[in-house]
């Protein structure tokens, strides 16, 4: 009998013990923000965020334009702005600002303590394949209370080909690490601040995949268990014209070309807040009520039809060559290698000629184009996707009122007189 009580006693002891040890570990794990949370959303300082486009000015010298909500119907005159299926897709940071520790009327902003040290990290999925990228776009330390942070305009990431249904996916987070102190995490932090100068020698090697802009992969950090705190945290799909058309009362966001703006709200601030007509002064990047200044974090990401890197299309096509070549004697055959080649090689020129053509446009360009295209071993070797290119290049090029989407149509408007030259630049 004393030994059964004896046991559950221990038993009982052993039982509580473990709900310590898990009760610390849990305690250590803590539920603060990380860089590396992809799939947990914490409730930011500035809780209620808002994504806005902003409006393009009739007159491109004023400095205060409208912001409009995300989800707004187009207007008849800005179809313009709308990206079209199949064009190239560039996501830039434009910029983040940390607002006042004081605002106008000399109260204390939520947050705001003084200076700190900020992250900001863009999570982008826009491909075919539905990846998700998380990317450390910026790391700055000793950020000022009403500063804008060090940068402008960073090419981030770039769609050769957008696929009108995939609906592109944006989370933008801007993170206070100021606590964070782990040796690790701010030498990997800090490589955000000098991976530019090796993004050049690393996209003139066409074997590895070029960085764009100072675009900084956050899977690689491991964050100490700190105590960040998230200053803003907003997460927007937008959408095609025609899945906007078919979604009728929805008001999708529809993706186009411009500036997008997160704007927090102000804490303690009522919901009737987002009813103002809020406004943007791109010169001192604060958003506006009215005339008066909101002491509130903005973050803008712009989206460009640009094209911006080497095609991955040229990329794949130089590894394949490489993985054949390394089997030549176990295993590929001269025919496999040489087709390879072939292959890689139409890549390439197509690719020259068509940034060649969207440099100079001039008939010299256009009449190597045409040569290469007239020969038959060219034109055979090059892949559907080249093509594509090459044709979006010339259409480019001449503007057609109907665009060419076959070669043949393109070698038959190059015999005219008329196809010796491209359009004059708008």
């Amino acid at each position: 009998m004393a030994f059964v009580f004896l046991r559950r006693a221990l038993a009982g002891k052993w039982r509580l013990g473990m709900l310590g040890v898990v009760g610390l570990l849990a305690g250590c794990a803590g539920g603060e923000p990380r860089i590396g949370d992809s799939y947990t959303v914490h409730t930011p300082i500035y809780a209620d965020n808002r994504i806005f486009y902003l409006k393009p000015a009739a007159n491109p010298a004023e400095s205060v334009r409208t912001l409009e909500l995300a989800g707004t119907p187009v207007s008849a005159n800005e179809q313009s702005t709308v990206v079209q299926a199949n064009a190239p897709l560039s996501i830039m940071m434009r910029s983040v600002d940390i607002p006042a520790i004081r605002d106008a009327n000399g109260n204390k902003t939520a947050g705001i303590d003084g200076p700190a040290d900020y992250a900001v990290i863009l999570d982008i999925a826009a491909k075919e394949d539905g990846s998700n990228q998380s990317i450390v776009v910026w790391y700055q330390r000793g950020v000022q209370p009403d500063q804008s942070l060090n940068f402008s305009n960073l090419l981030v990431y770039y769609v050769q080909r957008w696929d009108e249904r995939v609906a592109p996916s944006f989370r933008l987070r801007v993170m206070d690490v100021t606590t964070e102190r782990n040796a690790e995490t701010l030498r990997a932090l800090q490589r955000a601040q000098g991976v530019a100068s090796g993004a050049a020698s690393l996209a003139n090697n066409p074997l590895v995949s070029p960085l764009v802009g100072v675009a900084f992969t956050a899977a690689e950090l491991v964050l100490a268990n700190q105590r960040n705190r998230m200053v803003l945290d907003y997460s927007v799909q937008l959408y095609s014209q025609a899945a906007v058309n078919q979604a009728a009362g929805s008001d999708l966001g529809l993706l186009k070309q411009g500036t997008y703006v997160v704007v927090g709200r102000p804490v303690g601030g009522p919901r009737a807040f987002w009813e103002k007509p809020l406004r943007y002064n791109i010169r001192t990047n604060q958003a506006l009520d009215g005339d008066k200044p909101l002491n509130v974090p903005t973050a803008l990401v712009s989206v460009g039809t640009f094209e911006s890197i080497v095609p991955k299309s040229v990329l794949e096509k130089s590894v394949a060559l490489t993985a054949l070549l390394s089997k030549v004697g176990t295993g590929a055959s001269i025919e496999q290698v040489s087709d390879a080649q072939s292959r890689l090689e139409a890549a390439l020129t197509a690719y020259t000629l068509g940034e060649r053509l969207a440099r100079y446009r001039d008939d010299k360009t256009l009449n190597l184009i045409s040569d290469k295209l007239n020969d038959e071993f060219f034109a055979n070797a090059l892949g559907s996707e080249e093509e594509f290119l090459l044709l979006r290049g010339l259409n480019a090029c001449y503007k057609p009122k109907a665009q060419f989407t076959r070669v043949e149509e393109f070698l038959k408007f190059h015999d005219k007189p008329e196809g010796k030259a491209c359009a004059a630049r708008t």
